[in-house]
């Protein structure tokens, strides 16, 4: 069974601080550029923690998992 991968969004916020400072025409680039941007959605419940998903698309088919190394 796999486990979902997640990070506190405090770890987030410590490493993009310094994007506050840049310009909004500022180009930002996800893995080594071959993933784009799709939605953030908030997945939280009043009950539980909150809970962000960020989605990518892809521009290549992974066919390899690096927990199975």
């Amino acid at each position: 069974m796999s486990t979902t991968k997640t990070v506190p969004l405090g770890q987030i916020r410590l490493a993009l601080a310094r994007l506050v400072a840049m310009p909004d025409d500022t180009r930002v680039m996800f893995g080594v550029g071959d993933l784009s941007l799709y939605r953030v959605s908030d997945l939280s419940t009043e009950s539980g923690p909150g809970l962000v998903q960020i989605e990518f698309h892809e521009r290549y088919a992974v066919t390899l998992d690096p927990d199975q190394l």
